[in-house]
């Protein structure tokens, strides 16, 4: 008996945010990375990985560009806006005689928009998304956008297009850090109604889109309480 094993993880290259726990979600434009465990026994030896030649195959067609003698990792680009495509890879020994197979269901997601304040002492307060109707302490507040599982290097790509509006009024991004808008609410009614739209240069598939109710309040404390007793 020659026991054989193929473990496979997924996980994507898409966009996530710093201290973000969960695994990246693939989206349309993003790339799938695909690594395999492979343990193949041959007496009382266990076969490298790199020895071993690999068959990848989206819904059963053979992928030949990314098959091939010690192909045990891979990228694979995710092509559709909505469903699911089945993932297989055969791993083979050189003479034929050792062989396993193993699948994995992957879909694609919506990328999601999320909204939070970028503090001036304590940055971005990532822990604290922004509700669609919130509040804020002060009269001014500086936001910042975070498009989640989109096709980006880092949240300063310049691919990203942040599209800001408030009150129904077209707001110029930032040129510095496009993904950042400062409203000052002061001669006004103290509240603010924001919208974004984020879009790619060059993947017509993204097109991600929020708005929130914020209102601003002159009341000292809140945002600040929370953290006085880390600078005590």
């Amino acid at each position: 008996i020659n026991p054989t094993e193929l473990d496979i993880l997924v996980d994507s290259d898409s966009y996530t945010p710093p201290f973000y726990r969960g695994s990246p979600r693939p989206s349309a434009g993003t790339n799938l990375r695909l690594q395999t465990f492979p343990r193949f026994k041959r007496g009382t030896t266990m076969m490298p990985a790199s020895e071993l030649v690999y068959t990848w195959r989206r819904n059963g067609e053979v992928l030949g560009s990314i098959s091939g003698r010690g192909r045990s990792a891979v990228l694979i680009p995710v092509e559709h806006l909505f469903g699911t495509d089945v993932i297989s890879v055969e791993a083979r020994s050189a003479d034929d005689r050792l062989s396993h197979s193993s699948s994995v269901s992957v879909s694609a997601y919506e990328p999601i928009l999320m909204l939070y304040e970028d503090h001036p002492l304590y940055g971005v307060l990532y822990h604290r998304a922004l509700s669609n109707s919130a509040s804020v302490a002060g009269s001014e507040s500086t936001f910042a956008a975070i498009p989640f599982f989109v096709q980006a290097r880092n949240i300063y790509d310049t691919a990203l297009r942040f599209d800001w509006r408030v009150n129904s009024a077209d707001i110029p991004a930032n040129l510095k850090n496009p993904s950042e808008l400062t409203v000052n609410a002061d001669n006004s009614t103290g509240i603010a109604f924001i919208e974004l739209g984020v879009t790619h240069a060059t993947n017509f598939f993204l097109d991600a889109k929020g708005a929130w109710n914020v209102t601003f309040s002159s009341v000292s404390g809140g945002t600040s309480d929370q953290f006085r007793n880390l600078t005590q």
